[in-house]
């Protein structure tokens, strides 16, 4: 028999950037000594931040949603850094004059070169917008649309349905002694994501399924992180300043902000991609992952009232992105 894989770290945005992080400390010491040497430990974290799922779990898949990237993506991260990266580093990139060229310091110049190698030719951009169609029939809008372009799909409709009823049901003290359509509609979501997901693996052999859905869940997740992560460094976020009076939570929202400023194509501010992201994630792991075809209406009820919190979160932000007031339109 195989040796049995330990238990793995808690799969979080915090965890992967602390991993990336630690992986490119040699880059922040004043005794580095080989530039070329530690920004390829940069091209390599990438790939090795998957952590595998719980050996106790029911099924060896990440717990992450692709639609957290999707957001993310909508929000242009990952197109602007590489961006930022080309005017830093003197390559040729349509729209990078509108930013302008910073003194920093010669480890983060490395660091920026190899993101802008790994991303100049959209090949990465390409297979997460290829993904995103595939899980949940999403595209992105062009490289000048914004949020109030993305188009919705057959799937989000769904998870639009879900959220909106959920909304009503706890609003409504009439409605919660019966969460029977509650719980029928959580049972269409959860088997329209099974149906795309079986499409994902279909034709792979059996033994590599779960592995080839996990890495098609998780990819370009830590692309994005790793984006985050370089525009949360100490140089960027004093040289790119965000609004002076936002509380912004992450600290690679001012800089993506100050970028989509600059290249005309912030619509709202990061912020409200952020908690499209987290929220969507969190909302259709709960979805994904349960046994909603057995459930019964008391388990509907019990969904609405925990993720209350979230289903709040996600409708706000999808409204100050797209313009529109789901509860409205569903009304």
């Amino acid at each position: 028999m195989p040796p049995k894989r330990p238990p793995s770290q808690k799969f979080s945005d915090r965890a992967l950037r602390d991993a990336l992080s630690a992986r490119a400390q040699l880059l922040h010491s004043s005794a580095s000594r080989a530039f070329p040497m530690a920004s390829a430990q940069l091209s390599t974290a990438i790939g090795d931040l998957i952590v595998p799922a719980p050996t106790q779990a029911a099924s060896p898949l990440p717990l992450v949603e692709p639609i957290w990237s999707f957001w993310l993506d909508a929000a242009h991260l990952a197109r602007l850094t590489t961006l930022f990266a080309a005017r830093q580093i003197n390559a040729s990139a349509p729209g990078s004059t509108r930013i302008p060229k910073l003194n920093l310091p010669p480890q983060l110049i490395a660091l920026l070169t190899t993101w802008f190698d790994d991303h100049h030719d959209g090949t990465r951009a390409a297979s997460r917008a290829a993904n995103y169609v595939a899980h949940y029939g999403l595209r992105l809008p062009g490289a000048r649309g914004r949020g109030r372009g993305v188009k919705s799909s057959r799937l989000l409709e769904a998870f639009h349905t879900v959220l909106v009823e959920a909304f009503r049901h706890k609003a409504d003290s009439s409605r919660k002694s019966d969460a029977g359509y509650l719980v029928l509609l959580l049972r269409r979501l959860h088997l329209h994501l099974a149906h795309t997901a079986s499409l994902v693996v279909e034709g792979v052999p059996t033994p590599e399924l779960f592995t080839r859905l996990g890495e098609s869940l998780t990819l370009g997740r830590a692309d994005l992180l790793t984006a985050q992560w370089l525009l949360a460094r100490p140089e960027l976020t004093a040289a790119l300043r965000g609004l002076i009076l936002v509380p912004y939570v992450e600290r690679w929202g001012p800089p993506l902000d100050h970028l989509r400023r600059l290249t005309r194509t912030i619509d709202s501010l990061t912020h409200f991609y952020y908690e499209l992201a987290t929220a969507s994630e969190a909302l259709l792991l709960s979805v994904r992952f349960a046994d909603w075809p057995e459930a019964s209406p008391a388990a509907a009820t019990n969904w609405a009232t925990y993720w209350e919190p979230d289903i709040a979160r996600y409708l706000v932000a999808y409204q100050e992105v797209t313009g529109i007031p789901l509860t409205e339109v569903s009304a």
